[in-house]
């Protein structure tokens, strides 16, 4: 549920049904009073039914929160974490960060940060790709502490520097690679 209206449609359905619910986050409800199997079962009908993914407390439940969260910080605009990311997360879930980097490790087979690392390095080529940023920019925005520091991980990661990787796919892309690296096909419009 990424939007109000997903929130709305939940609350309604929520109440018609006679279960109160509490909302955590944008994507995450919890049910407020101990409820019949029949009146979850019916709740959990309506939602699949309307095309939202229902996942119980569950280790994979967890697991994709904390990709949520991770998706949140690297993909929102502007947004800023003024405590460390471990905090966050802590904060957001309401778990240990151990329990959490222990339970994602096991399930993933990487750990939390190597998971947020990969992230911000794909949005960073995104950023690099299409220009409208400078490196200094793209730091503030991807949380990093300097384009220094940027360039040191991103350069760890790739095996090449910011400024390479953007001289490089500059060469090697034509004038549609922009569009041919998201898979999208260009089309041919004849004029009779």
């Amino acid at each position: 549920m990424v939007n109000k209206r997903c929130e709305t449609f939940v609350l309604k359905e929520s109440i018609a049904i006679g279960i109160p619910i509490h909302f955590i986050s944008c994507n995450c409800i919890q049910i407020i009073n101990q409820v019949s199997r029949q009146e979850f079962d019916s709740l959990m009908k309506i939602l699949k039914i309307n095309g939202l993914i229902v996942i119980k407390n569950s280790p994979s439940g967890l697991i994709e929160r904390i990709k949520e969260s991770i998706n949140e910080i690297v993909y929102v605009p502007n947004e800023v974490l003024l405590i460390k990311f471990s905090h966050y997360l802590s904060q957001k879930l309401k778990y240990n960060y151990t329990y959490l980097a222990n339970l994602f490790s096991a399930h993933q087979g990487v750990s939390i940060e190597q998971y947020l690392i990969a992230k911000k390095i794909e949005r960073i080529k995104t950023f690099i790709l299409f220009g409208k940023y400078n490196f200094s920019e793209i730091a503030i925005r991807m949380n990093y502490s300097s384009a220094a520091h940027l360039s040191h991980q991103f350069k760890k990661v790739t095996g090449h520097s910011p400024s390479d990787f953007k001289h490089l796919k500059r060469k090697s892309l034509g004038p549609t690679s922009y569009i041919n690296s998201y898979n999208i096909k260009p089309v041919t419009v004849s004029v009779n």
